[in-house]
């Protein structure tokens, strides 16, 4: 009986679409006129599954209903979300020592894309902590890596420079 479940668990992962093909399929099977079922040859099949294509309705039905619930749900959270961060990271730069900063205004001031920096650097290290820059290469320069602002941190940044004195 373990069958059972593996499947519950993979028609659950498998997503909206399967629920779809399910609805359709067993909406098909139960609602079509008796004559077309007829040609189709499947009119013992209905007669013999009609449980079960009733049961694979609902199922699929609250399945899809749940599915679109969730999508719409984090469509409308989204903006609510993104703002959250957005002031979560402001705030972040709002808080920087003058160390930081003093790293950070090469990126604004001179426009810079990349800072060289060893990688044992306690600033860099914190800045990547906190997610303003991250490393964009695994491959050093001497012993100092590239580090590269967050696009979010640099948008910022650009509209407000003020956050860096």
């Amino acid at each position: 009986m373990e069958w059972v479940g593996s499947v519950f668990t993979a028609v659950i992962n498998a997503g909206w679409k399967i629920y779809l093909a399910a609805l359709l399929a067993s909406a098909a099977l139960l609602f079509l006129p008796d004559g077309f079922v007829r040609q189709l040859g499947l009119e013992e099949l209905r007669q013999t599954y009609r449980m079960y294509a009733g049961v694979i309705l609902v199922v699929s039905a609250s399945l899809l209903s749940v599915a679109l619930i969730s999508a719409l749900t984090k469509a409308a959270m989204r903006p609510w979300k993104d703002r959250q961060f957005q002031r979560l990271v402001r705030e972040t730069l709002e808080q920087l020592t003058e160390a930081e900063k003093e790293f950070l205004r090469p990126y604004i001031v001179a426009n810079e894309n990349s800072i060289y920096a060893p990688i044992s650097d306690g600033i860099t290290g914190g800045l990547v902590a906190k997610q303003i820059i991250y490393r964009s290469s695994q491959v050093s320069h001497g012993f100092n890596f590239p580090y590269n602002l967050q696009p979010l941190v640099r948008t910022i940044l650009t509209q407000h420079p003020e956050l860096l004195e």
